[in-house]
């Protein structure tokens, strides 16, 4: 239970920026409530979910995803629409039509990486549009409902781009300010006290350093304060990376304490003229007395805040990173894509065959779970499935309450909003958090406008709620199963592979000069492998089925948690090291056996590291190097083993 509760308390607690993106979520869903209920437009629950995935972090990605959704939306109902119109006399090649724009959206949004978002769009718009000729014999009201839904869906993407222009807060210039400012915060409280808490990781360090880039690249576009000066606004970047990083490195030290306050104010004079400005003379000159252990790091922050103050260009980390290609290299050779495409729609047919031959009309949503727990990888799968259950029941369970102990006191449209807006705050915060528990926020967003929002009126039939949580929980079921024992997708493979790379970046940095230590790609590569071992920790590692068992002993928590400590010593011990002392070179020797060993079950590294002792960091580096030998091996390829049996 307390890891359970620990995890809560770290995804649910307040962020940079989320607060705002709370408010501005759940004000565009009660513009819309109104909006709905007053003029009496269809399909609340689809616009509802549509403002949970358009809403972004800033303005200038949501005009960017809501252009994508109007694009794709009017694409794929229009080919609905032509498909309906020749084919409605015809079920069996209406069918047939709409399984293969389904099964082309599926392969599409596999290998088109971010623009895989669209296509996904297009498959549940296509899928969802499947419910409406059971619903009428008409031709007519199946065309308006069409139209009415391409008039809900864009409805909604105007209310949401609209809100989230009223708030300064969601320009991306104002929030790459105030996270600079955050950073700043924290380097001058972690210099005030260095033992207050523990410092940030060197995995934090890199995700903070991804989100900042990707911010200060639309800021730079979209802010023209930033936009006149961009070298300027980059060195400042740079400078509070430099100085975050190098305050997780500070050690308690009575000795350098008038040091670490002299830095503090001067740090905190930077924060305050970032927001306040002007820039210039900001930083006062900054003499140090060189006493305590911490002195070789605290010059270097004097020295990157110094060459701030005076103008000269402070660089970012450096290093080539490789970008993710638009379509991915092997589309059309690799059969995983087609896999993908395959089981989700064997998932979704069997769904439809149930729905239509019950004439279940309630469970509509069968279909639609098919397509939205399907994702590239089984731990990927496995994460949304159990997301989208806790999502949906929680959903749910607040519908019934609302349903039954506070909509009878209430008819109005006022008591609707004071019922819904907390349901939807609630869901807002958590689609705010990390993508652990994100797209539980989505779904009880979606289940719990799909439950008590549908209808013009108080809804008194409980068997509606009963159906939509039915048809999410056996489309859920039967799509996790076919996932699961029809060419499951492990990304267990990759993640040796991944973990051997980021060995070898790591030592590619410990053996480069300090003049060109190519950092950036270490730290993308930190944030990519901590993204891939949650999913692999996902997958049904203990089950029968699963490609890969032996993944289950894999140590990849440990692992990357000694690459971060070696990651965040190695640079105190630079900072400190004597002219010509090898000792980084030796650990970048040991970090590539390292990595062979993931990779080839290799012999662990026999000799010990010989550290300067008289280094601050040379016994911790000595001891986290040490560490590794004593992690656990990582399980033999189902290559050696059969190999092995071969041989026996």
């Amino acid at each position: 239970m307390f890891p359970l509760a620990h995890f809560l308390r770290q995804e649910l607690r307040d962020a940079p920026g989320r607060a705002s993106y709370t408010l501005r979520l759940t004000l565009s869903c009660a513009v819309l409530i109104t909006l709905f209920m007053t003029l009496q437009i269809p399909f609340l629950a689809v616009a509802l979910i549509v403002v949970f995935y358009v809403s972004q972090p800033n303005v200038l990605m949501i005009k960017l995803v809501s252009v994508v959704f109007f694009v794709t939306v009017t694409v794929a109902l229009g080919g609905v629409l032509l498909i309906i119109k020749w084919t409605y006399d015809y079920p069996l090649i209406r069918l047939a039509a709409s399984v293969a724009l389904f099964f082309c959206a599926l392969y599409l949004m596999r290998v088109l990486g971010k623009l895989g978002l669209a296509f996904f769009v297009v498959a549940l718009a296509v899928i969802y549009a499947q419910t409406f000729p059971s619903m009428t014999s008409q031709s007519e009201i199946l065309v308006r409902l069409l139209l009415w839904l391409w008039v809900a869906i864009n409805t909604a993407i105007l209310v949401t781009l609209l809100v989230n222009a009223c708030f300064q807060q969601a320009f991306p210039g104002n929030q790459f300010k105030a996270r600079l400012a955050g950073m700043l915060h924290e380097v001058a409280r972690r210099l005030a006290a260095p033992d207050a808490e523990a410092p940030p990781t060197f995995g934090e360090t890199a995700a903070q350093f991804n989100q900042l880039q990707s911010l200060f690249a639309q800021a730079s576009r979209a802010t023209p304060e930033i936009a006149a000066d961009p070298q300027a606004w980059r060195s400042r970047l740079a400078a509070t990376l430099r100085c975050y990083q190098l305050a997780a490195l500070l050690q308690a030290d009575e000795a350098d304490s008038d040091d670490r306050q002299q830095l503090s104010q001067a740090v905190l004079q930077l924060k305050n003229a970032l927001s306040e400005g002007p820039f210039d003379g900001a930083i006062p000159p900054l003499t140090l007395s060189g006493r305590g252990v911490n002195r070789a790091v605290l010059q270097e922050m004097a020295t990157t805040l110094q060459r701030l103050a005076q103008g000269e260009p402070v660089a970012l980390p450096q290093g080539e990173v490789e970008k993710a290609p638009l379509l991915a290299p092997d589309a059309w050779r690799n059969p995983a894509y087609l896999h993908f495409a395959l089981k989700t729609l064997l998932a979704t047919l069997i769904c439809y065959v149930f729905y239509t031959a019950a004439d279940w009309q309630g469970l509509h949503t069968i279909m639609l779970s098919c397509v939205i727990v399907a994702q590239p990888g089984l731990g990927a799968t496995m994460q949304k499935t159990w997301l989208r259950i806790g999502g949906a029941l929680l959903a749910s369970l607040l519908a019934l309450l609302l349903i039954v102990f506070v909509q009878p006191w209430t008819d109005s449209l006022t008591g609707l909003l004071a019922m819904s807006l907390p349901v939807l705050a609630l869901a807002a915060w958590i689609a705010a958090g990390s993508e652990r528990i994100a797209y539980a926020g989505i779904q009880i967003g979606f289940t719990f406008a799909l439950a008590f929002l549908s209808w013009f009126a108080p809804l008194t039939n409980l068997t509606e709620l009963r159906d939509r949580v039915l048809g999410i929980l056996l489309g859920v079921l039967v799509s996790s199963i076919v996932h699961l024992y029809l060419w499951p997708d492990s990304e267990a493979p990759q993640l040796k592979t991944r973990l051997a790379a980021l060995y070898r970046r790591l030592a590619d940095c410990l053996a480069a000069p300090k003049e060109a230590v190519p950092l950036a790609p270490l730290l993308v590569a930190f944030t990519d492998s901590e993204a891939l071992i949650h999913r692999v920790r996902a997958e049904p590692l203990g089950t029968y089925a699963h490609p890969w068992p032996q993944a289950k002993g894999w140590p990849m928590r440990a692992t990357l948690a000694q690459a971060e400590e070696i990651a965040r010593l190695s640079e105190g011990y630079r900072l400190n090291a004597a002219p010509g002392d090898p000792t980084l070179t030796r650990c970048a020797e040991q970090l590539r056996r390292y990595a062979e060993r993931i990779e080839q079950e290799a012999t662990a590294p026999g000799e010990q590291l010989t550290a300067d002792l008289t280094n601050p960091f040379g016994p911790a580096l000595a001891a986290a190097l040490a560490a590794l030998a004593a992690l656990p091996d990582w399980g033999p390829t189902p290559i050696a083993t059969e190999q092995q049996a071969k041989t026996s």
